[in-house]
């Protein structure tokens, strides 16, 4: 399981770090669920106006990382944050998102098992099963229509698909998990929003706001926030120095 963070418009990347680094701890965590902490790896991904994505991986906790300091170099108009917590022995950098598929990086929060099986091929990751399985051979989304049917033919044991992306048009966000879990609140996304930005998030963060200001997003949410490029066409993923 992990922790997802998407900022767009204004913000301080130096707040927005701070905020992520204490979800990532486990400071604020009120959603009952026992797992508190995500220390297996984190990794940031920025979107600027040129269409350049900017990709950072890191197989340290985040909460011990300078986050601040990359967060801050990698300069776009969003910034997407993940936190991992994995239950297996699979840690390290190969496992650590922004996963990436052709001109889409892709961050993943949820346990998918079983996606191998509709995909044919053997699994390394689950989050990088779903990405495939989401997506066409060059990483790009279906409308929604055909994105929430497949949604609705995810395999029985899976907890939540939520998604954030961005591919060659913006963000995607995808808010997904099973209704018949317990603590719904620490499988669902929250969204806060002012005239001058927009923040989805794995949990309130009350560095950026107070608890009653952000709004569940609900089952089944598919959103797309277009972040097209002044020259109208997506550029390139750039790799930030990995460890």
């Amino acid at each position: 399981m992990c922790r997802l963070l998407l900022v767009t418009g204004e913000f301080d990347p130096l707040i927005v770090a701070d905020a992520f680094q204490c979800m990532a701890r486990g400071d604020n965590a009120d959603h009952g669920h026992p797992l508190k902490q995500h220390p297996d790896g984190w990794g940031a991904a920025s979107w600027s106006k040129t269409g350049t994505v900017h990709v950072h991986r890191d197989a340290n906790p985040a909460f011990l990382a300078p986050v601040a300091a990359i967060a801050s170099r990698l300069e776009g108009e969003a910034l997407a944050l993940h936190a991992r917590h994995t239950f297996c022995h699979r840690r390290g950098l190969d496992y650590c998102h922004p996963l990436q598929r052709g001109g889409t990086v892709f961050m993943h929060n949820g346990v998918v098992p079983g996606l191998d099986e509709k995909l044919g091929r053997p699994t390394r990751l689950d989050s990088e099963d779903l990405l495939e399985y989401l997506t066409n051979v060059n990483g790009h989304f279906p409308n929604q229509y055909e994105l929430a049917a497949k949604l609705r033919q995810l395999p029985n044991g899976t907890t939540s698909a939520n998604v954030i992306a961005f591919d060659g048009f913006g963000a995607v966000i995808i808010n997904w998990f099973d209704q018949a879990l317990d603590h719904h609140q620490f499988y669902t996304l929250f969204s806060f929003e002012t005239s001058t930005q927009r923040i989805v998030s794995s949990e309130p963060l009350p560095h950026i706001a107070p608890r009653e200001k952000w709004q569940s997003l609900g089952h089944g949410h598919i959103e797309r926030i277009r972040l097209v490029p002044e020259k109208g066409s997506f550029n390139s993923i750039v790799q930030g120095a990995e460890k």
